[in-house]
């Protein structure tokens, strides 16, 4: 973790692309480790944004992608501090719970003092606010993040529609299977 930003940058240079690639699902595996490298505090901007907006990144929420980013920024505020918006922009905010987005994100100076932070704060806010408008708000940041290595099945037992009532149904997803990406009702 602590060099594997440099080695990507070595084999890009040298154009070995499975090098690149090898450490790119490293970095995808390993990002909230990688995050509190010394490297990864000098991440060129377009580096770290495709690092976030990867449907592989392995993390445990999305706060820590905030924390990350944040950290980064912090690394060098004066040159940094107008991309915080553009790196909002790739997170999953709405997946962010809503204790966080008003008690960390919401409080932050630099989200405070950026209009344009503001208003994607107040998109994932509004999310949380109004569920029955969350089928008109899905986009990829509304999708949680997907780890292909994952073995197993997943049940999610009831639930509500989008008008509110009540769901007394099980449903079954085998990641195991090749992704169909479809719910089976058992």
């Amino acid at each position: 973790p602590s060099n594997v930003l440099g080695i990507r940058s070595f084999a890009d240079q040298y154009m070995c692309g499975i090098l690149v690639e090898d450490c790119n699902r490293f970095i995808e595996k390993h990002f909230v480790e990688i995050s509190r490298s010394d490297e990864f505090a000098t991440l060129p901007f377009e580096e770290l944004t495709s690092i976030i907006d990867s449907d592989e990144l392995h993390v445990c929420n999305e706060e820590q992608v905030f924390e990350a980013v944040l950290s980064w920024v912090k690394a060098d505020v004066e040159t940094r501090r107008d991309q915080l918006a553009d790196l909002l922009v790739k997170m999953r905010r709405p997946l962010m719970t809503p204790q966080y987005l008003a008690d960390r994100v919401g409080s932050e100076d630099l989200i405070k003092t950026s209009l344009r932070c503001r208003d994607l704060l107040d998109e994932a806010k509004d999310y949380h606010l109004m569920p029955e408008r969350r089928t008109s708000l899905r986009t990829f940041r509304t999708r949680p993040r997907v780890c292909s290595d994952i073995s197993g099945i997943i049940y999610a037992v009831g639930g509500l529609t989008s008008s509110g009532c009540s769901v007394s149904t099980v449903e079954y997803f085998d990641a195991a299977l090749p992704p169909s990406g479809k719910w089976t009702v058992g």
